[in-house]
């Protein structure tokens, strides 16, 4: 590919690299005019019933086992909807509980 007068090609995103792993962040606006980045996303989007959700507490201290309950509800919802795409894309988790 050609970025004005010069051949340029595809980078990846940059990374910083923490205990081994690859934590990638969004390239700025001058690295952006200087090489041509690709990055490619995938997005899921779905609804929560409100029905499986705990009604709020009147009282203040109720609040954080309510809070609980609702974080648990979200988190069954989203290992219901998003743990078939995982298991597509990444393959089905092994013993240790990461995609083999």
């Amino acid at each position: 590919m050609r970025l004005g007068d010069r051949e340029a090609y595809w980078q990846d995103w940059p990374a910083e690299y923490r205990g081994g792993a690859a934590c990638y962040y969004e390239p700025s606006e001058a690295d952006v005019a200087a090489r041509p980045y690709l990055l490619t996303t995938v997005g899921v989007h779905f609804t929560v019933r409100a029905a499986g959700l705990p009604d709020p507490p009147a009282a203040s201290a109720a609040r954080l086992e309510a809070g609980r309950q609702a974080v648990a509800v979200v988190l069954a919802e989203l290992n219901r909807v998003v743990g078939p795409v995982l298991g597509a894309v990444c393959g089905p988790p092994s013993a240790t509980g990461r995609a083999g």
